[in-house]
């Protein structure tokens, strides 16, 4: 999934994080632990969120748009060495890019060395008083929300759907369909706005090819998934009691 969303532009590791958290919980035969440091969820989400870069490397390299941050920062450090991301990195400057291939395969061996012998170090981050870590989560989400755009009204924002995010915990709702909403919105608002672009306002367009339709199969089933799942879980329920 992280790779999938890895390889459409403009996604990100955010995308992935929720969607691969979401999933690990609807396929999950232990729900109630979720939200309360499912170790399915911390995989499910952060599997996801590491697979993205692997992705986006494709639409970087070969069309010169960056994934997500980091390939962002990667496509400019080969702008500064004189390598335009496009056909030519694999042509001209073949040599080069299979060495940076070839570095890759190195550092996933470096990660996980550096994971086996600092997890038990990484992991007493978790066994940190309450009283220390939300203070110092909620400096850093005043002191980032303001940082962005130096902008206080945004600091209010950030207050706002705190509390809105307090309430969504405590009504159970899901929580990551809304941040994806947040973050796919805008997405796709540009891309409707596009569509209607081209076709001078005429709204046919939306439905005028086989990939349409299919697409629009796909939003419907994805938001009929919820039922879909809760009349299978059901039905196979009835089955094992009979």
């Amino acid at each position: 999934m992280g790779n999938i969303l890895g390889i459409l532009p403009g996604a990100g590791a955010t995308i992935a994080c929720f969607m691969g958290y979401n999933e690990a919980r609807r396929f999950s035969k232990h729900k109630d632990e979720f939200g309360k440091g499912s170790i399915d969820g911390v995989a499910g989400s952060e599997a996801a969120n590491n697979a993205v870069t692997g992705g986006s490397l494709i639409p970087t390299l070969t069309l010169g748009i960056p994934g997500e941050s980091v390939t962002a920062v990667l496509m400019g450090g080969l702008i500064i060495h004189g390598l335009q991301p496009g056909p030519e990195l694999f042509s001209t400057y073949a040599p080069m890019t299979y060495t940076f291939f070839a570095g890759f395969v190195l550092v996933q061996f470096a990660m996980l060395g550096v994971g086996l012998v600092g997890c038990r170090m990484f992991a007493q981050v978790s066994r940190l008083s309450d009283s220390i870590l939300i203070p110092s989560i909620f400096l850093l989400c005043v002191v980032g929300s303001f940082a962005i755009h130096n902008n206080f009204v945004e600091v209010i924002i950030m207050f706002i759907f705190g509390i809105i995010g307090y309430f969504v915990r405590k009504f159970d709702l899901n929580a990551a369909a809304i941040v994806l909403g947040l973050i796919l919105g805008p997405i796709g608002e540009n891309g409707l706005r596009r569509s209607l672009y081209l076709s001078d306002g005429d709204p046919s367009i939306l439905f005028s090819t086989p990939l349409c339709w299919m697409l629009i199969l796909l939003c419907v089933l994805g938001t009929c998934s919820p039922w879909l799942m809760a009349r299978w879980e059901k039905h196979v329920e009835a089955r094992a009691h009979h």
